[in-house]
């Protein structure tokens, strides 16, 4: 499926979050501030105030200028390894204190789009695995893969910390090809990884969310979550207009699927309706981020169909009529288009993937 890349100079990136952390690490690594950040528009100074918001094409020009910069394979990896939890701030101070994983996922999720807008990121918790699925809001185009590097080094490494933990079994799969250093992924994950899936994901085994945190304190967690709620309270307002388009389409689909009332389809009208704007300037609105309703709704029914493929209790006209897919003909047309695959000889490629796993028999 052609993804489209971002196109708005919205201030909606926080500065001192992830581009911080980026270039405290390269600088670490000996490179010069002023040619770090040639051509971004961030100045020295706004280094040191933890108010400033960077739009996106000045974190994309840092991004740019690090990975011509930065001396090995892998920037993305490296990075994720090297943001310690804290560097989210009174976030990072929550989860890391509060009392299970399974509570430290809870805050990160939470507030994780406060700090990434680009990317939404779910957890579901089925057949003893929880899995960790990471969407666009934007298409990252080219830069896809040291954004999803960088969240799956920093989930794996923050999780093993704040357990105690040496190591964690766990397996990752990623939506675009090898990048070329394998041995980089391997080194930094250390665990089984996939690429060419239709979803990047990392899963565990569901028991690991019971396991209590090593630095668990009641009291510091209560006084950071009410940081964070003053902190973030404003984070709806920067959210993305993708962003919100996507949540309110999976919760529409998720209560299609679960729910016992007659729901109507999924139409444009009825999301611009649920985030209160006309479906006229809801299409509008889309088209000058260079992406439309329906690209978004796609993007999201493939990556569902590639959860629901990778249960084999799932038939092919069950996982259409999930999707709200008029019969399986037109289901089976439209995963074509988007993967270029069957659905059955997508299902067939998850298990030959991943043997003797949570996504296989």
């Amino acid at each position: 499926m052609r993804r489209q890349t971002i196109n708005t100079d919205d201030k909606l990136v926080p500065l001192n979050n992830y581009p911080a952390g980026l270039i405290r690490l390269m600088q670490e690594e000996g490179t010069d501030i002023n040619v770090l950040l040639a051509n971004t528009g961030i100045t020295r100074d706004e280094l040191d105030d933890f108010s400033v918001h960077i739009s996106y094409g000045q974190y994309t020009q840092l991004i740019v200028n690090s990975l011509q910069l930065f001396p090995k394979q892998g920037l993305g990896l490296h990075l994720g390894k090297y943001l310690h939890i804290a560097s989210n701030g009174m976030m990072g101070i929550a989860a890391m204190t509060s009392d299970t994983l399974a509570d430290a996922c809870e805050i990160q999720l939470a507030y994780y789009k406060a700090l990434s807008p680009l990317m939404v990121v779910d957890m579901k918790v089925s057949d003893g695995k929880a899995c960790f699925q990471t969407h666009e809001a934007w298409g990252a185009g080219r830069l896809l893969p040291l954004a999803v590097e960088c969240l799956y080094a920093g989930v794996y490494n923050n999780a093993k910390m704040m357990l105690g933990a040496e190591h964690i079994e766990c397996e990752f799969r990623f939506a675009y090809p090898d990048p070329g250093y394998p041995t980089v992924y391997e080194a930094i994950l250390q665990n089984p990884v996939h690429y060419n899936c239709a979803v990047n994901q990392m899963s565990i085994d569901a028991a690991l969310l019971q396991l209590p945190m090593k630095y668990r304190d009641p009291y510091t967690c209560q006084m950071a979550m009410q940081q964070c709620q003053r902190e973030y309270a404003g984070a709806a307002a920067r959210q993305s207009l993708v962003t919100r388009v996507r949540r309110v389409i999976n919760y529409e689909l998720d209560s299609w699927q679960y729910g016992t009332e007659l729901r109507a389809p999924l139409s444009l009208a009825m999301v611009a309706d649920e985030i209160c704007i006309s479906p006229r300037t809801l299409k509008r609105k889309l088209s000058a981020l260079g992406t439309s309703y329906q690209k978004v709704k796609e993007t999201i029914l493939l990556e569902r169909a590639d959860l629901l493929l990778a249960d084999r209790s799932n038939t092919v006209a069950d996982i259409a009529a999930n999707l709200q897919f008029s019969d399986t003909a037109n289901f089976r047309r439209a995963f074509k288009r988007w993967t270029g695959k069957t659905p059955l000889s997508h299902r067939q490629e998850l298990f030959c993937l991943t043997p003797g796993n949570g996504f296989a028999e």
